[in-house]
């Protein structure tokens, strides 16, 4: 668990992060992810894509109302240019995130046609 200080304006507030267990699986066509939030619901998580940084973050509400519980994970993208990030899918169902990168299409051989001079 770590602790960051979070600034807004001139109001500084401490948040205790928990980094969720994270499954990976990749299949020839995507990379999935699947990070164990307990009590996070749809409205309770976000996901981001920045500068080839993908991050998600979620909170879990206690019975009274408050946060209980807040976490976040990032991952880098090493090389941005193996996935298509324009169609990252993400789905939330019993406290568990699943986040969907797709795979950039393989360029396929073609043939070049050889033009007459």
């Amino acid at each position: 668990m770590s602790t960051k200080e979070l600034t807004r304006g001139a109001e500084a507030t401490s948040v205790k992060y928990v980094t969720p267990r994270v499954e990976i699986s990749e299949t020839e066509t995507a990379v999935r992810l699947y990070a164990d939030m307990p009590g996070v619901g749809l409205n309770g998580a976000t996901v981001e894509l920045h500068d080839d940084v993908l991050s998600f973050e979620g909170s879990a509400e206690s019975s009274n109302g408050r946060s209980a519980r807040h976490y976040r994970r990032r991952f880098n993208l090493s090389d941005p240019a193996l996935f298509d990030l324009e169609k990252i899918a993400a789905k939330m169902s019993h406290g568990v995130l699943e986040v969907e990168i797709p795979k950039a299409a393989k360029p396929q051989p073609r043939q070049i046609k050889i033009a007459t001079t």
